[in-house]
């Protein structure tokens, strides 16, 4: 165990990440069969949280291969390592993206509710995907543009040379910025419904002013959507706070490789996290 890249302190996020992965793993399993068995993937929300959970479970899924490196103290180059964890990479850029369409979809239906109906919701979602695609297109070849024969211990986020991980850190904090924006709309929308609501009962139902098209629209969705984008910053923070460190005050290989099994935890967490919340909320 001399020639272990990771040192004592990996190990044990490493047993704790691979049975946490395999509940993130079955647990976005059942979630994507039951969308699919429910019939609901018509509906662009459920294709986007179906997108979602099939990325996460390529996320966690593809983590043994790491753990398998790690053990096996297997080093690559920067080519060789793009194509071994490009599964990941792809998963990783897509999971960023789908839970801000989730987040601009729920908005959109909830604000503009009458707009959002009128919508032809096949070119709605296609769009959208494209969107998401083109965007998993460009980082991951940025990332392509940044590689390099030196040798690495093989991760996704020890992938690029530092100018590009500066990019890279760019585009994820926009994306995170978007979202934390789009959190607080929603709070916002969440609180103007239910303060409509209220007025309601307290007229004991006299009012029958216009409801900005909220009739009907479950507030539950919106509550469980609003948990989930937090535990997203949350791993944004963390995910950019390592990168930060990569680039600015770590050289030596043994505290990279040690910051990413500790920021493994965070991610693989995270995905677990979307299924415990949706299961809290299940049928309120």
């Amino acid at each position: 165990m001399d020639s272990y890249p990771f040192g004592k302190l990996a190990i044990p996020f490493a047993a704790w990440n691979t049975w946490v992965a395999f509940i993130a793993c079955v647990g976005n399993s059942l979630l994507l069969i039951t969308i699919i068995r429910s019939n609901t993937l018509r509906c662009p929300c459920a294709i986007f949280i179906a997108v979602h959970a099939t990325s996460e479970i390529v996320q966690v899924f593809s983590y043994y291969c790491y753990v398998a490196t790690v053990l096996t103290s297997s080093t690559y180059s920067r080519r060789q390592c793009f194509w071994y964890s490009l599964p990941s990479l792809l998963a990783v850029h897509i999971t960023f993206v789908s839970i801000l369409l989730m987040a601009m979809d729920r908005f959109l239906s909830m604000r503009f509710k009458a707009w959002y109906h009128t919508l032809s919701k096949k070119i709605y979602s296609l769009t959208a995907l494209f969107g998401l695609m083109c965007y998993t297109l460009i980082s991951t070849m940025l990332i392509w543009t940044g590689l390099d024969d030196s040798i690495i211990v093989c991760h996704v986020l020890n992938l690029a040379t530092n100018t590009v991980q500066y990019v890279w850190l760019s585009f994820n904090v926009v994306n995170a910025v978007i979202i934390i924006i789009f959190f607080f709309l929603l709070k916002g929308t969440l609180n103007w419904k239910q303060k409509f609501y209220h007025l309601i009962l307290s007229n004991k139902g006299r009012i029958k002013g216009k409801t900005n098209g909220f009739e009907g629209t479950s507030t539950s969705i919106i509550v469980v959507l609003q948990r989930i984008m937090l535990v997203y910053l949350i791993r944004y923070a963390t995910v950019g706070l390592i990168l930060v460190v990569f680039i600015y005050g770590l050289q030596n290989e043994f505290a990279i490789d040690n910051f990413i099994s500790i920021m493994d935890t965070f991610r693989i967490l995270s995905s677990v996290a979307p299924l415990i919340i949706m299961y809290q909320h299940c049928g309120t």
